[in-house]
Formats: C-alpha cells, structure tokens, sequence
C-alpha cells in the first residue's frame, strides 16, 4: 500500500530542508544559545580536533609527548599541514597535551592566527565539496547530496575539525570503485580503503564487501596497504616506541573516542550485557550472511547490508553518535537508490535513516532503532515477494 503515492527522495529533501530551516531559526531566535544543542557543548572547544593535533605532531614526537590516540596516518597528515604556519607561530608551541589545551581563549589560540585558521578553512570547504561531488556520482541528485552533505554527522564532524571527513571521504571513493571492471579503478578502490583506515581504523570493516565478493586477493592487497599506511607514517615519527605507546592508549582508551560517547554506554542500566548482545548479534548476522548467503531464502539489500556493516563498526568502537553517524550516509544513498514510494513496507527502514541523519541535535545510534530496522527488513523482503 503507498502513501499517498509520496516520494521517498522528495519526502526526505523536503524534510530535511525543513529541519535545516527550523534549525536556523531557532539558533537565531535564541541568540545562539541552541548552537550548544546541535553541536559540542563546550563553544570554546570550537575546531579544536583540527588544531590541537596541528601542535601534537610538530615535534614528529606526538605519541612519547603528547600521548596522542591518532593513528599515525592522521599525523603525517597534519605534519604536512603544520609546515605551512610560520616558524615564528610555532617558537612558542608547549611540548606535551596539557599545556597545548591552555592555549584555548589566549592569544596563541591557533584559531586567531591567519596561516592556521585559512588551511583549517580551505580544509574544511575541499571537505565539503569532495563529499558532495562523491554523493553525485552515486546517482544522487544534486538536493539529496546537498541535504546528505549537512546531514547530522557531517556537520558535527566540521564543527570539530575532525580528521573523520577525510576517511569518509576515501570510504565513498572506495563504495564507488570496488565492484569496477577496470583493474585502475579497482587497486585505486583498495588503496582508499587502506587509507581510510589509516586515518580512522575502524573503517577497515568494509572490506566485509570484499569478502563478500568472493575478491579474496584484493582483500589481502588492501590490508598489505593498510599495513604500509600505519608502519611507514609510525616510522617517519616516534619509531617503534611510539607504536608501542599508541597501542598501549589504544587499548587503554578501549575504543571509546570521546567522552559523550563513553557517558551514553554508562547511562544504559545494563551497558555491558546490552553492548555485548548487539555486538554478537550483529557479528552473527554478518557471518551468516557472508557464508551461507546462497543457502539462504532472503538476502540482505545493499542498504540493508552497509547498515549493519556500519552499526557493528560504530558498537565495536562504542562511539554511536556526533559525527561518527556520517557514516550511515553510506548506506542511505543505496536506499535511495532501491526505493520509490513511501510505502509502509520500507517506512520503518526510513524512519530510522531520518534520526540518523537529520539534523535533529539529539542524533545518536538509540539501541530501540536496530530493532525497528530489523522490523522494516523483513517488511520489505515480505513485500519483494
């Protein structure tokens, strides 16, 4: 039964330019005070993912100094960076994380220097454009990439500054190359994978796809790259030393990237049990599907596959919320793709991508969500029949 006959693309333009719309008035009408609602709640921690690292790798020392937790991909990134802000800027640089946190609201803060704010700005604009021309050649028009590139996770994610666009980026370079028939297109597939997860780790759980296409060969290439992106960037910094101390913080931070996504496990009255039974669940389902999917009567969507894909990512790194939900654009741009009416078959699968993505400022992956996904897979399977 449709509703309405509705648009599936057009319901969801019109709702998120709505959203958008609301959004605007409502920080302008409260003098600002709901930007603190939609984005990190500390307004002078503004960027700051982007500009404290830019201090954390200037002594090619960030993990022995400043006990950094990126991965060493991500530094060499801003060590290439950081050599374009003027030597007389960088005299005064502290030497280890606490001190680099005391510049904020000083006249050192990087935000108030020329040279540091215009690559942070550049970065930031070539971000959101990359992300929008990549959404377009996944046969989304242009409002639908336009309404995805300020979706929720997108815009915390350049609030903070984080290095996470980039690997959302190389993701989306990856999802369009790895099926290709060009063997160019292909490699260039694998290596955007490795360096996705060069900058972000968890990303690297998208080579499910190759696995699931039988590509065992490119899988093995692109964790050969994944390798080279860690171990060679490591070697150009701390060394050895600093490999050891970033897995040691690594394990120490236990997965956990931010402090609001730590507190939003905490608040469950079972955190461990209830994390624990979606991780296995979700792992269960991915295997089954990977092994036996042509003994199976009903296989997975696209979509449907790239969603669970993406939760499992997110709940292995117990971060579901800010901008981590970028990564759910993935495979929202697919149920586009596989849909055409609003019909109720696929409306709780929608539902579900709308508090994902819509910039509602209390986004996060809500454990009540995965089981009314699940709910809107079996509808739509149903109605396929």
């Amino acid at each position: 039964m449709k509703l309405k006959n509705l648009s599936i693309r057009r319901t969801y333009v019109v709702l998120s330019l709505s959203v958008l719309v609301v959004a605007t008035l409502l920080i302008l009408f409260t003098n600002g005070k709901f930007f603190q609602v939609f984005f990190f709640p500390d307004p002078n921690d503004t960027g700051m993912d982007f500009f404290n690292q830019l201090i954390a790798v200037h002594t090619r020392k960030p993990y022995t100094q400043y006990g950094n937790l990126y991965p060493p991909l991500t530094n060499f990134f801003f060590y290439l960076l950081q050599l374009m802000i003027p030597s007389a800027i960088k005299e005064g640089w502290p030497s280890n994380h606490t001190d680099t946190m005391g510049f904020v609201g000083t006249t050192q803060d990087l935000r108030l220097h020329q040279s540091a704010l215009l690559i942070f700005l550049f970065h930031t604009v070539l971000a959101v454009l990359c992300i929008f021309l990549l959404l377009r050649s996944l046969s989304i028009t242009k409002k639908e990439a336009f309404c995805l590139t300020f979706s929720f996770g997108v815009l915390t994610a350049l609030e903070r500054g984080n290095v996470i666009l980039i690997a959302f980026i190389l993701l989306l370079i990856f999802i369009k190359n790895y099926q290709s028939t060009s063997p160019v297109k292909k490699e260039v597939a694998l290596i955007a994978l490795a360096a996705s997860f060069g900058f972000k780790l968890y990303p690297a759980l998208f080579g499910i796809l190759l696995l699931k296409d039988r590509q065992f060969f490119a899988a093995i290439r692109a964790a050969l790259y994944g390798v080279l992106f860690t171990i060679l960037p490591m070697l150009f910094f701390d060394g050895w030393d600093g490999f050891s101390l970033w897995l040691n913080t690594l394990l120490r931070h236990g997965g956990v990237e931010t402090e609001a996504a730590a507190a939003t496990i905490q608040e469950s009255s079972s955190p461990v049990s209830l994390h624990l039974i979606i991780l296995v669940i979700l792992a269960i389902i991915l295997l089954t599907d990977l092994f036996f999917a042509g003994k199976l009567k009903y296989s997975f969507y696209p979509s449907q596959r790239l969603f669970l894909i993406t939760t499992l990512m997110l709940t292995i790194v117990s971060s579901t919320g800010s901008y981590n939900l970028i990564f759910y654009i993935l495979p929202f741009t697919f149920f586009l793709k596989e849909t055409k009416e609003l019909r109720k078959s696929i409306l709780p699968e929608f539902i579900v991508y709308l508090f994902l993505l819509l910039p509602l400022g209390i986004n996060y992956l809500d454990p009540w969500l995965l089981p009314l996904f699940a709910i809107g897979c079996v509808l739509r399977h149903q109605k396929a029949q």
